[in-house]
């Protein structure tokens, strides 16, 4: 290896990572083929002895499982077969991998796990301890290291290309030599194991050496490992455990319990197939977002943010039409509903976030206006969100607590009320989506006339406290409904004023550089 060095200039490391793949596939192959097709193949072998045998099924015992089985090769090229294939177009298999590489990647981004009281307070002790040894070494010896784990910039290839590698040549030497040693040690030994779970604590490992989780990644980071390894425990135990369960039930209702658990065992894989490809899809959206590196021009900005708050205006308006009439009709399918819409609106709201960084990166510096739409519109989707949680939670507190309902004069004026907030959203939606951004005086005025409106309850709703016509639960319902449309109704309005004054900015922008020209 030196002397391949020396002589032709070559990084060692290179060939060190190609073989240590090779090793590691033929590894993983020695020991998952096994696991594959160990059980199907024992029990038709066992089958075809006891076919041969010509005795009973009761009579029969497994002795001839005591030695060892011979595969035909046809069976294990088959297996092989099935494996590449897998390996090669299966989504999960490809998502196991990614979230093995992603728990290890040496660069920030967006954190599958979320931290949990166990992180933090590994994170957290384990700082502490690190600060007083820190306090022990000589600051000569802690610059060096520091020296050592300073990365190499590694250039752009190409404008949208760059994807940089998630650990160096060195991280990657380590991680495969010594998972596949392990693993090929540990199947020499017929020790039972699993592949993933050594890979995984071997890359988990080498990334803790090599500092890659930092002070903004630690806890997401630890908190997956932590979950990771759970996981893998906890399969054996319900697998023990659903496997009895499974037994008893063939043994006590025979082949109607195998038809419905095949039913069951479909309807799982099918279900757990169509998650995971939403799961894939959302995440594909997302990393495509963030991989385009060309610059954001002020036009698409408003086109690209305009088209998502229309979107989560419609589902306002679903919410709160769900939310006010499970109210006003005691209905908990309503306002099951209701939550689902806002549950919808806020996973909107958290994808936006996650471009968030991104684009703000990438929108023209020549237009300062442009460059703050992603972050203020992300605010006002936050506002808005808050005002709709909070009508959906007093709703749903007050039928599922079993309160008095609302008077039909209270029912009437509210549902009056929701319709006309209904029908003021969905004018804005048009003048986002028509571009009309200086149709705003007209918005202006629907506002303050939904303003009027809401006075008028609310004096309506005071003079009823007073005449003792209404309770407390009634009256602290009604302020909190009337006091959150409120403020829905304001932000509502401040979309089309930001979008006014963004396309006002860019108007003059242009103008100033045709008077430049």
């Amino acid at each position: 290896m030196q002397a391949t060095l020396m002589i032709f200039k070559i990084n060692i490391l290179r060939i060190v990572v190609l073989f240590g793949t090779f090793s590691l596939a033929m590894a993983f192959a020695g020991n998952d083929l096994v696991n594959f097709i160990g059980v199907p193949i024992a029990g038709f072998e066992s089958f075809n002895a006891w076919s041969a045998s010509g005795s009973g099924a009761e009579d029969f015992n497994m002795e001839v499982l005591g030695q060892p089985v011979r595969t035909k090769t046809i069976l294990l090229l088959l297996a092989g077969a099935v494996m590449i294939l897998t390996l090669w177009f299966s989504r999960k298999a490809q998502s196991v991998t990614e979230t093995e590489v992603n728990l290890g990647r040496q660069d920030e981004g967006s954190e599958r796990f979320l931290p949990n009281a166990l992180s933090r307070g590994i994170v957290r002790y384990t700082r502490q301890i690190s600060m007083g040894v820190q306090k022990l070494v000589p600051n000569s010896w802690l610059e060096k290291a520091e020296d050592s784990f300073r990365p190499i910039e590694e250039a752009v290839k190409k404008e949208g290309e760059y994807d940089p590698a998630a650990f160096d040549l060195v991280r990657a030497s380590v991680n495969l030599t010594v998972a596949s040693m392990l693993i090929a040690f540990a199947t020499s030994l017929k020790l039972p194991l699993s592949t993933t779970y050594v890979s995984f604590m071997v890359a988990m490992g080498t990334s803790l050496a090599d500092r890659a989780w930092g002070r903004d990644s630690a806890v997401y980071r630890v908190a997956g490992v932590l979950n990771v390894i759970a996981g893998w425990f906890l399969t054996a135990f319900i697998a023990f455990s659903v496997s009895a369960l499974f037994a008893w039930t063939i043994y006590s209702f025979e082949g109607w319990a195998v038809g419905a658990l095949v039913l069951l065992a479909i309807f799982l894989i099918s279900r757990t197939f169509l998650l995971h490809r939403r799961r894939e899809k959302e995440k594909e959206e997302e990393s495509s977002f963030e991989r385009q590196a060309q610059a954001i021009p002020a036009y698409q900005v408003l086109k690209e943010t305009s088209s998502g708050i229309k979107q989560t205006l419609s589902g306002i308006r679903t919410a709160l039409h769900d939310s006010f009439f499970g109210l006003l009709q005691e209905d908990q399918l309503l306002l099951e509903r209701a939550e689902q819409a806002i549950h919808e609106l806020e996973k909107g709201n958290k994808s936006l976030k996650k471009k968030l960084f991104s684009a703000i990166r990438r929108i023209e510096e020549e237009n300062a206006e442009a460059s703050r739409v992603y972050l203020l519109v992300y605010d006002l989707e936050q506002d808005i969100l808050q005002s709709v949680k909070l009508i959906y939670d007093s709703c749903f507190e007050h039928v599922e607590n079993v309160h008095k309902p609302l008077d039909d004069e209270q029912g009437e004026l509210l549902y009056k009320m929701q319709e006309d907030v209904s029908s003021y959203l969905q004018d804005i939606e048009e003048v986002l989506g028509n571009g009309a951004y200086h149709a705003i005086d007209s918005v202006l005025d629907e506002k303050r006339n939904l303003f009027v409106q809401m006075e008028n309850l609310i004096n309506h709703q005071v003079e009823g406290v007073k005449k003792r016509k209404y309770g407390r639960r009634n009256s602290m319902l009604y302020f909190s409904l009337l006091l959150e449309l409120k403020d829905l109704i304001a932000v509502a309005a401040r979309f089309v004023k930001l979008y006014s004054r963004v396309q006002q900015s860019v108007i003059e922008r242009e103008m100033s550089l045709m008077a430049g020209k």
